[in-house]
């Protein structure tokens, strides 16, 4: 996800529009990620893409050497986000791609272990 002015009713419209074509029950999972880069890779996009507003928000460099929103604008994001997923699917199993362990506790209320509980997880859930 990117924040910008107008994302909440963006991305809120997006999942209402997919859930509309898209039976909720035939969805194993959803990751959800927010705009994250290294310090090299927001040079070169400022390089390439002059003008572009997406690297206007501001970002801090976390302990994995990756540039991120603010900690609390992440979970507000994550927040809203699966509050509009479950309302369209409410079983639809919801995990975070790449985030620490605080903000998986503070959007789900707990955080997995270690990589291979959430891929136990995610396996469980897997229809093929």
């Amino acid at each position: 996800m990117v924040e910008y002015p107008g994302w909440e009713e963006d991305y809120q419209t997006m999942v209402e529009r997919i859930f509309a074509v898209v039976d909720h029950r035939r969805v194993a999972w959803l990751s959800m990620g927010v705009l994250r880069n290294t310090p090299g890779l927001k040079r070169i996009m400022r390089e390439r893409f002059p003008s572009t507003r997406i690297l206007s928000g501001e970002q801090v460099l976390c302990p994995d050497g990756k540039m991120r929103y603010f900690q609390p604008l992440r979970v507000g994001m994550y927040r809203k986000m699966l509050r509009w997923i479950r309302a369209a699917s409410p079983t639809v199993f919801v995990y975070l791609c790449m985030e620490s362990k605080e903000v998986w506790e503070q959007v789900f209320g707990f955080a997995p272990s270690c990589e291979k509980e959430l891929g136990s997880r995610i396996a469980a859930v897997t229809r093929y």
